[in-house]
């Protein structure tokens, strides 16, 4: 038995006391008469007993309400949650990898890009950069600078070559999809590519360290996604969304630790 239904039980008890009572003062006055002390109280009690009574249950009864109604509530805010999920993409993300079995020098660059989470993704570009590229050609610019007579490479055509932005297939349903493009890599056995991904669901990060082990290529990542803070006047924060390393590298994966650059000799080196 509910408490409503035992506070409904109690209140009601006390108000047939209360009308038996009555009667029985009514019909046998010599008795009541005898009993009157006894009788006030029992009005007294009995009236309390009701009273109390039936204000718990109407109060359990509200609570009861607004509970259920909390739960419908909820569960239409995740219905929108779901619904606006499967049109922007929620939490899903995508990242990238090497597809290690072609070879990185081959003058094209194979990627596999892998969704994860639930959700299609839609309307996702990614960006491509190659920073120890690109800071190899501003050493070869300062370089050059201090020869005389040297030729200047075009460093804003190799640049676009160290960052390149393109669109993925709309909508992303499937678990993975491949792409390639034409690049060549540096001449190093440790490498670190950025990428960044801009869907209708926001913003998400990837860095991907490569290193020649042993003669065989190995790939470490790790996908961050802006996670907005709950003081708004604070930067946002950075959530990692997925982490993978190859058996290889050092532990624990410094992702923050600082880049080989080799020394470039010439122009042609990076060509």
């Amino acid at each position: 038995m509910s408490y409503v239904d035992l506070y409904t039980a109690l209140a009601a008890g006390a108000n047939i006391a209360l009308a038996v009572l009555g009667a029985v003062v009514a019909v046998y006055e010599k008795w009541t008469k005898k009993h009157r002390s006894a009788i006030l109280v029992s009005f007294v009690v009995l009236g309390c007993v009701g009273f109390v009574t039936t204000i718990l249950a109407a109060a359990k009864s509200a609570r009861d309400l607004q509970e259920a109604n909390d739960k419908v509530t909820h569960a239409v805010d995740e219905a929108k949650k779901e619904e606006l999920a499967a049109t922007t993409g929620g939490d899903t993300v995508c990242y990238a990898q090497i597809d290690l079995t072609k070879p990185i020098e081959a003058g094209r660059l194979y990627l596999y890009v892998i969704r994860y989470g639930e959700h299609p993704l839609y309307n996702v570009n990614m960006f491509f950069y190659d920073p120890q590229k690109a800071m190899q050609l501003g050493m070869l610019a300062m370089k050059l600078a201090m020869e005389k007579g040297a030729a200047v490479p075009d460093l804003q055509g190799n640049l676009k070559d160290a960052a390149q932005t393109m669109k993925l297939e709309t909508p992303f349903i499937t678990d993975w999809t491949k792409i390639d493009f034409a690049y060549q890599p540096l001449k190093t056995d440790s490498q670190v590519y950025s990428f960044g991904f801009n869907g209708l669901n926001g913003h998400w990060d990837e860095t991907l360290r490569l290193e020649r082990v042993k003669g065989k290529w190995i790939q470490a990542f790790k996908v961050t996604k802006d996670i907005p803070n709950p003081d708004r006047f604070l930067p946002t924060q950075k959530k990692t969304v997925v982490e993978h390393v190859d058996d290889g590298f050092s532990t624990p994966m410094n992702w923050e630790g600082p880049m080989r650059v080799n020394p470039v000799p010439n122009h042609e080196s990076l060509e």
